[in-house]
């Protein structure tokens, strides 16, 4: 429930990234349903262009290798012919 009312996206991913947890903010922005989200891995969750504009599985790596946390970034994305979408 805390984690519900945090007005950002919360994921929590294990060391081969797996969705492992999710935030009802990260599901609403990004129009998934946890069914379709919790187990998943983040690049069959995540455009490609979003992983390599953020360098985000590199940043987890060295989170689970250094124990130190990564800030967090907004950024917004749009594939040609869907809607905007913000991470």
């Amino acid at each position: 429930m805390l984690v519900d009312a945090i007005p950002s996206s919360v994921l929590l991913v294990d060391r081969e990234f797996r969705i492992l947890s999710t935030n009802r903010n990260f599901l609403e922005r990004s129009r998934r349903s946890s069914a379709d989200t919790l187990g998943r891995k983040l690049h069959d969750v995540f455009p490609p262009g979003i992983l390599d504009h953020t360098n985000i599985l590199f940043r987890i790596q060295q989170a689970f290798s250094t124990n130190v946390s990564s800030h967090g970034e907004r950024i917004t994305y749009r594939a040609p012919g869907l809607p905007m979408r913000f991470y």
